[in-house]
């Protein structure tokens, strides 16, 4: 639990041909975006490559110092550094019912991960078509994610990430007893080259040998996985000297997560709840206006619809009354019941 299941949701839709800000749209999406947050921002779109094959691209060019999602490749990669980055940003949370702004953030990890996560997602090849699809219909999307239980992909996603954590940092920090999942905040373009991503991981000290797994350490810098957490759920790294290395290390509370996948399934419930008596309400109205038929009137059909919305009316009464405090028995008036039975119990027998 604690994990969004939107996960390919965020796409975009283009803008109309006689929208007013038509040019100045296309001017700003002309412009490379200035950071890998915003090109994220900017969602996906599907287009048609030179072979007439559908492929994805950005609805933004990507900032200085990155290429690719676009010209037959779907990983994006850094000039500098040499880091493969997939090109959707991950939900780590459920940051829409937080009260705090989200957080952009960066798993780095090796290739084998990287392409195990990648597994869960599917081939590379197969995201035009799901951004096709969401992009076609954003609106029953929207509607599906809304009532969607959660997934086992965020969950199984977010312990990938926890277990590469600790293969890279076995022994829990001393700004991180509990050893919770870190992420960086810098993303990858911002590198000049891995040994410094590295020096970024391991707080400026890069262990040498292997892992408990018999990797590398080294191997923990060659890819990236962007994700969107809850800005409450995060909490930047401070040392006891006042450092925060940075300002590159971010811890990942866990018990926040959670509690924000409860606050989302319960508006999500509601949300249902709501339909649901949307739906029974026009049924009833169309019940209704068409009338009842003679057969309904003999063999009582017609009239479930209007028992059951009697009943939800009535349940809803009971919750409101609940909630002010009129439905509850008063404690000092039950007290003084019971007492009243007992002493007409004990006169009964004194003087019967």
């Amino acid at each position: 639990g604690g994990l969004s299941s939107n996960t390919w949701k965020k796409t975009t839709t283009k803008i109309v041909e006689n929208h007013p800000q038509r040019a100045a749209y296309l001017a700003t999406i002309a412009k490379p975006a200035v950071s890998l947050e915003s090109w994220f921002d900017a969602g996906l779109q599907q287009v048609t490559n030179a072979k007439g094959r559908p492929e994805v691209t950005g609805n933004r060019a990507l900032p200085h110092g990155y290429m690719g999602c676009g010209g037959g490749k779907t990983l994006i990669s850094t000039s500098r550094a040499k880091v493969q980055v997939w090109p959707v940003r991950l939900d780590l949370g459920e940051w829409e019912v937080d009260t705090q702004k989200a957080w952009t953030l960066y798993h780095y990890t090796h290739r084998e991960s990287f392409e195990k996560c990648m597994q869960m997602f599917g081939h590379p090849e197969d995201l035009a078509k799901r951004t096709a699809a969401a992009s076609s219909s954003s609106a029953a999307a929207a509607a599906q994610a809304a009532q969607a239980p959660q997934s086992d992909f965020a969950r199984v996603l977010f312990e990938e990430f926890q277990a590469d954590f600790h293969e890279r940092c076995p022994k829990p920090s001393e700004m991180n007893p509990k050893g919770e999942l870190e992420l960086l905040a810098i993303e990858p373009g911002k590198f000049a080259a891995k040994e410094d991503i590295l020096i970024a991981l391991f707080s400026g000290k890069i262990p040498s040998g292997l892992t408990s797994d018999g990797r590398s350490f080294e191997t923990f810098a060659e890819c990236c996985l962007a994700v969107k957490v809850p800005g409450s759920a995060c909490f930047p790294l401070v040392s006891a000297e006042g450092s925060t290395g940075g300002g590159m290390s971010v811890r990942i509370d866990r018990e926040t997560l959670d509690a924000l996948h409860l606050r989302a399934e319960a508006r999500r419930a509601l949300v249902r709840k709501h339909r649901e008596e949307e739906a029974l309400e026009a049924k009833l109205e169309a019940t209704k206006k068409g009338g009842v038929g003679c057969l309904s009137c003999l063999f009582g059909g017609g009239g479930g619809d209007e028992h059951d919305l009697d009943e939800i009316r009535e349940k809803q009464r009971r919750e409101r009354r609940r909630h002010d405090g009129q439905d509850r028995v008063s404690r000092d008036k039950k007290t003084v019941e019971v007492r009243v039975m007992q002493l007409t119990d004990r006169w009964a027998k004194e003087h019967f």
